[in-house]
């Protein structure tokens, strides 16, 4: 099985990289098919779906990929570009001001005067 969903893995990075984002999805998804809790996959194919429109599919994997990594920051930043895209403003807001609190960044106070803007 390790060797198969590593052969799928690969394909999917060779199509990603050529440019077959599409491809690529589908090689990733029957990669995470025989291994669905590889984060890197995941956090692949949830890029290539937010990238291409497919803001339900992401959804899925990003979330898939929270539960198994809750503060995985990239899958948090797809996730906050989709919010972003539908007009969920207040979820990014939600998101990113729990991360930055939780990780202990010090800009908290700066992303929530930007944000109260952009809200």
């Amino acid at each position: 099985k390790t060797v198969l969903w590593r052969i799928l893995e690969y394909k999917g990075d060779y199509y990603e990289k050529s440019g077959d984002d599409s491809r690529a999805i589908r090689e990733y998804g029957a990669a995470l098919e025989i291994c669905p809790r590889n984060e890197f996959v995941l956090e692949r194919v949830g890029k290539l779906c937010t990238v291409a429109g497919r803001f339900e599919e992401a959804k899925l994997y990003l979330t898939k990929l929270l539960q198994l990594s809750p503060f995985h920051e990239n899958a948090h930043l797809w996730l906050s570009r989709i919010e972003w895209d539908k007009g969920e403003k207040g979820k990014i807001k939600e998101r990113i001001s729990c991360m930055l609190h939780v990780t202990g960044l010090k800009n908290l106070e700066q992303f929530n005067r930007i944000m109260d803007k952009v809200i």
